[in-house]
C-alpha cells in the first residue's frame, strides 16, 4: 500500500518530522531511474495535491522532503523547494508539481564539491587521508620520448576515495554505504590509482596537487569509476537508525551494466511485456582519453568488436596514459591513471611493470567482458507490472529471461512500466 509523507531534516539528515500527507495528494507517477557514466538521468516524482507543500520552516527542519512508501518501506525522497507549485491550466484548485528525488540533489551536490585538505561544511573531504597510497616509482614520457618520474610520492585508490565519504552529511542527508564497487579499492592488486605529474610526497600538497588546484570534484570521480566499470549509478534514501535516531541516508551501489553477475531476482506480475530483440545491439566499443599524444591520437584507446560499424559505443574521460609521448609541454599537470601491484611487506604500490613501464589502466584487459553481451546480442524487454516493491537496478525475472531493470516508471493506482537489458546466465 502506498503512503506519501513529509520528511523534515537537519543539515546532517537528522529526521525531527515525519508526517502524512496522503489526504492532500490525488494521483502521482514516480520514476525510478538509474544514473549513468554521464549522470544526466535521476528520479523524479510528478504529483498533483489540493494544497502548496512546505518548503522551509522557523525554528524547525532546515529540509523538507517527500517521501513515498510502499508497504512502509521508503522508495524514494524528493526534496521540496521554494518555486515549485503550478496550479494546472483548468484552474480546478489542484496543483501539479514535479520534483526531483534525492538522486539528483546527490548529483549536484557532488559537482558543487571539490576535493580538499580542508573539510567544508559537507564533510566530504574528512577521510581521503584513507585513500592516500605510496607509488614505489612514477614515470611518464616527457616530449622528448625520455622518461621522467619520481619516487614515493603519492598516488590515490579510485575506489578508497569514493569509498571515504562513508557516513558524511550534506543538505539534509547522510551518506550510509557503498554496498557495491566493481574494483579492487586498498591493499589488492588492481586498484586504480590517480596521480597527476610526477606526484609530490607530502600529503596536503599531493592533494591540492592532484585535486584541488584543477577544480577536480567529487562527481568526477564519479564519473571516472563508471567510465571505467561501465555502470549504471543506483542511488536509494533509506531511514535508518542510527544510536536511537533516525536520519534520512542514501545507499549507492555502481552497478556495471554489461555482463552482470546474476544475483537475487524477483518474479514480477506482468500484466503486459514484449522482448525486443537486439534493441541495445552495438558493432563494437571504443573508449578513448580525450588527451592527445604527439600524433593527435587518443592517449589511450581500447577498442572491442567492430568499432568501423554503424553503431559503436563512444566514450572519452580527461585522464591519460602515461606510457606515450603526449602532444603537450606541460607534463607534470597531465592526470593519469594505472592499474597497480600491492607490495604488503613495503605497503606500497607499484604501477610499473617488468620491463620498468608503466601499467595503463585499460591495457590490462580488466574491463573487455563487460562490453560483450551488448555485441553479441543487446536484448531488451519493456512491459507493464503491478508493483510490488520493483526498483531499478533489480534483476527481474521475464519467462526464460532475466533483465536489469533500468527504469520502473509507477502510477498510484500501482502499474508500473518497466523496462530494461537481458542478463548473461
Amino acid at each position: 500500500m502506498w503512503s506519501l509523507k513529509y520528511i523534515g531534516t537537519l543539515q546532517t539528515g537528522e529526521i525531527l518530522s515525519l508526517e502524512s500527507c496522503n489526504d492532500i495528494v490525488d494521483d502521482f507517477t514516480m520514476e525510478r531511474t538509474l544514473g549513468d557514466e554521464f549522470w544526466v538521468k535521476s528520479s523524479d516524482l510528478n504529483i498533483k495535491h489540493r494544497q502548496t507543500l512546505p518548503w522551509y520552516s522557523i525554528g524547525g527542519p532546515s529540509y523538507w522532503w517527500l517521501g513515498v512508501f510502499w508497504n512502509d518501506e521508503l522508495i524514494d525522497a524528493f526534496r521540496l523547494t521554494r518555486a515549485y507549485d503550478k496550479e494546472d491550466e483548468k484552474r480546478t484548485g489542484h496543483y501539479e508539481t514535479r520534483l526531483k528525488s534525492i538522486q539528483k540533489s546527490l548529483y549536484d551536490d557532488l559537482n558543487d564539491t571539490v576535493l580538499d585538505v580542508v573539510s567544508d561544511i559537507n564533510s566530504w573531504n574528512n577521510n581521503i587521508s584513507v585513500a592516500a597510497v605510496r607509488i614505489k616509482k612514477i614515470r611518464y614520457k616527457n616530449n622528448l620520448g625520455n622518461w621522467s618520474g619520481n619516487l614515493n610520492n603519492y598516488g590515490f585508490s579510485l575506489g578508497a576515495l569514493l569509498h571515504s565519504i562513508n557516513g558524511s552529511e550534506y543538505k539534509g542527508y547522510r551518506i550510509h554505504n557503498w554496498p557495491e564497487y566493481p574494483g579492487p579499492m586498498l591493499n589488492e592488486d588492481h586498484c586504480i590509482i590517480l596521480f597527476r605529474g610526477s606526484s609530490i610526497y607530502y600529503y596536503t600538497e599531493a592533494v591540492e596537487f592532484t585535486f584541488t588546484d584543477y577544480g577536480i570534484t567529487w562527481m568526477d570521480l564519479f564519473k571516472l569509476a563508471a567510465f571505467a566499470f561501465n555502470c549504471f549509478i543506483s542511488v536509494k534514501p533509506i531511514i535508518q537508525d542510527i544510536d536511537g535516531t533516525d536520519y534520512l541516508t542514501t545507499d549507492i551501489n555502481l552497478l556495471p551494466r554489461i555482463n552482470i553477475t546474476l544475483g537475487s531476482t524477483k518474479s514480477p506480475d506482468w500484466t503486459e511485456r514484449k522482448k525486443e530483440k537486439n534493441k541495445y545491439q552495438i558493432d563494437g566499443v571504443h573508449l578513448f582519453s580525450a588527451i592527445n599524444d604527439e600524433d593527435g591520437d587518443p592517449s589511450f584507446s581500447y577498442e572491442q568488436g567492430d568499432i568501423e560499424g554503424d553503431n559503436v559505443f563512444e566514450k572519452s574521460v580527461d585522464i591519460a596514459d602515461p606510457t606515450v609521448i603526449l602532444g603537450s609541454s606541460v607534463y607534470n599537470d597531465i592526470f593519469y591513471w594505472c592499474d597497480c601491484i600491492y607490495d604488503e611487506g613495503e605497503n606500497k604500490y607499484d604501477i610499473l611493470d617488468d620491463e620498468d613501464e608503466p601499467m595503463p589502466y585499460f591495457a590490462s584487459g580488466l574491463v573487455e567482458e563487460w562490453y560483450q553481451d551488448m555485441i553479441d546480442t543487446g536484448d531488451g524487454y519493456e512491459g507493464n507490472i503491478l508493483f510490488d516493491g520493483e526498483d531499478a537496478g533489480d534483476h527481474l525475472v521475464a519467462g526464460d529471461d532475466v533483465i536489469q531493470a533500468s527504469r520502473v516508471q509507477t502510477k498510484k493506482n500501482g502499474i508500473s512500466k518497466a523496462s530494461g537489458t537481458t542478463i548473461a546466465q
